[in-house]
């Protein structure tokens, strides 16, 4: 079960958005979908890089050579969806597969965290 920010703005404040208080309901919450939080200028990034080679941050569209976190996209690209979520969703017609999300959007939208999978580079001969 993964931990997710508390929505009772009260209670818990945008600089300590993972609640920390263990009688809070949001502890028992499990992550579910979650809608993507484009960046404003999202486009202009993507079209920016001008190579269609390139891979780009699901959250800001800038170019990434390579990517250090993946996230499982759906609902034909609005949402991400844990690990455990995907693999029910892998024969859904809305299921776009791993894009990647770059470590600064993931910085600045810790509520990724359980969404993002780290990727684990080889060399060449796979040692």
């Amino acid at each position: 079960m993964y931990q997710i920010a508390c929505e009772d703005p009260i209670i818990h404040t945008s600089e300590h958005p993972e609640c920390l208080d263990a009688s809070c309901p949001c502890h028992e919450k499990e992550a579910t979908m979650i809608a993507i939080p484009r960046h404003p200028n999202y486009h202009k990034n993507y079209r920016r890089t001008g190579s269609s080679y390139l891979q780009h941050c699901i959250v800001c569209g800038r170019a990434i050579s390579f990517p250090r976190f993946m996230v499982h996209v759906v609902n034909g690209g609005a949402s991400l969806a844990t690990e455990e979520e995907a693999l029910k969703l892998l024969d859904d017609s809305g299921y776009l597969g791993l894009h990647p999300l770059g470590t600064d959007c993931l910085k600045s939208h810790p509520e990724l965290k359980p969404y993002a999978a780290q990727v684990i580079y080889t060399d060449q001969a796979g040692e």
